[in-house]
């Protein structure tokens, strides 16, 4: 694992710590990443540090065997060959058909611990079916019990399912690679601070760098605002936080931006302003005017 994904495990893991002990966090969060990063492999292994000796009892793993059926992802999880209800999916794996009702039945029971985890794989392959009645789950989820799901593309995942979930971002590409991304190209050569905190927030995507400095390299007074906006939203009054969001949100206001707030308060373990933040990319794609939104995330 790169430097980057090392980043957001950490990211991962101080969340799902504060979600153990305050039931009114998000507790559902959807793994993003390209293929060939171990997906499930490192849910499971923060799964196992969360659970603790009650791993085995309270975690639930939802596979998605859509390569192997040749059909849309259902809901499926993986049993032993020996377990009499299981079907036969070739000659490599067995799996039992769930329906939602069963999961939901899962998820209601007392854990024996103190957490239940169900892990869902690549999210975005489930038939229509499955993932409108997984919707109402999202939005009803018992307060002992937490949702990781895995996405290896994340513009097929529909917006009611985004809009309720943190997203953690895991990347092809390191740090250094970034940086030496953006000295290949003269990207913000006049500003190592800058170039930096770009890479932040591009949240290690190239096609998002070089959005960053087209929008950028023309506008001086722009750069300004995005080389303060950390001692802005550190230091600054509520008005002074607004009016730089604002000023930044005339240039390029997205869901990266967004996404790169929540992470940064989530690193200062200020969890209740990553909430605000997380509340404000929950409705981003209503009719809310953006500006209302920026302010209602910082009061």
């Amino acid at each position: 694992m790169n430097k980057a994904n090392e980043h957001s495990k950490e990211l991962l893991e101080k969340y799902l710590r504060e979600s153990t002990t305050n039931p009114e966090k998000n507790r559902f969060f959807i793994l993003v990443w390209p293929h060939g990063i171990w997906k499930s492999d490192i849910a499971i292994q923060l799964s196992k540090i969360i659970l603790w000796d009650f791993f085995y009892n309270d975690f639930l793993h939802i596979r998605d065997f859509s390569g192997q059926l040749w059909k849309e992802h259902e809901l499926k999880v993986e049993y032993k060959e020996d377990n009499k209800t299981s079907k036969e999916l070739f000659d490599t794996y067995w799996y039992k058909d769930l329906w939602t009702r069963e999961i939901n039945e899962w998820l209601s029971l007392s854990p024996a611990g103190t957490k239940k985890i169900l892990l869902l794989e690549n999210i975005e392959r489930m038939n229509k079916a499955a993932i409108n009645a997984f919707l109402k789950t999202c939005e009803e989820l018992l307060p002992n019990c937490i949702i990781l799901a895995t996405s290896s593309n994340k513009s097929r995942i529909l917006d009611t399912i985004l809009s309720r979930s943190i997203i953690i971002p895991f990347f092809e590409y390191t740090e250094d690679e970034l940086l030496k991304y953006c000295d290949e190209k003269w990207y913000f050569a006049w500003d190592n601070n800058l170039k930096e905190l770009v890479c932040l927030m591009s949240q290690w995507k190239m096609w998002t760098l070089d959005l960053f400095h087209e929008k950028l390299s023309d506008n001086e007074e722009l750069k300004d605002k995005f080389t303060s906006i950390i001692q802005t939203l550190q230091n600054s009054t509520i008005w002074v936080k607004y009016q730089a969001l604002l000023d930044i949100n005339t240039a390029w206001f997205t869901e990266q931006f967004l996404d790169w707030l929540i992470a940064y308060y989530i690193q200062k373990n200020q969890f209740d302003l990553a909430q605000n933040w997380l509340n404000v990319r929950k409705i981003i794609w209503t009719n809310v005017r953006n500006e209302n939104l920026l302010f209602s995330g910082l009061i």
